[in-house]
């Protein structure tokens, strides 16, 4: 079993607690969880440095052909120039060809992060610009000013209505 978030941002925190793991089938198929374990260790060398904003609550249901989509926002509390900007995306979706993914500052600029390919494809499980590129240049965001509301919004330009809609799992912005 693999995260599908980057669990850095627990570096540094308090460890001591209650720890819970939540587990989400969507296949078919029923499945049983005998056990699980939670290693915390000192080392942070893997970690980033970045500051490190998640967004919820999810999963957000992606409407079919609604030029609206779903737009899921965080605030960013902390204010200073950006210098570089990442965005983990966790999407679900039957074709990721029909859709397009789009981040916003609170400057209002915006950068296209997936459009409309991948044809046939599903789910966008992945972390942009690396290990992969966006459609536009994340750098539109470098030295804009990082306090505010940012808003990741999903579009599904389906041409034929899914019985199964997408949903929008997750998305976590790093900024440095």
């Amino acid at each position: 079993l693999t995260p599908t978030v980057d669990l850095c941002f627990l570096a540094g925190g308090d460890s001591y607690g209650t720890w819970s793991l939540i587990l989400r089938n969507d296949g078919a198929f029923g499945g049983t969880l005998v056990e699980w374990g939670l290693q915390v260790s000192g080392e942070r060398e893997r970690c980033r440095d970045d500051a490190f904003y998640p967004a919820g609550p999810f999963p957000a249901a992606i409407p079919d052909n609604d030029a609206a989509g779903v737009g899921s926002t965080l605030s960013v509390p902390a204010d200073f120039t950006a210098s570089g900007v990442e965005v983990y995306v966790s999407i679900s979706h039957e074709n990721i060809g029909d859709l397009i993914v789009t981040l916003r500052s609170p400057s209002g600029r915006t950068c296209d992060l997936h459009v409309r390919t991948g044809s046939g494809s599903d789910d966008i499980i992945t972390t942009y610009p690396d290990p992969t590129p966006p459609a536009e240049d994340l750098s539109i965001f470098t030295g804009d000013g990082s306090a505010g509301t940012w808003t990741l919004s999903v579009v599904d330009f389906t041409s034929v209505p899914s019985s199964t809609p997408g949903e929008l799992n997750a998305w976590i912005l790093y900024l440095r």
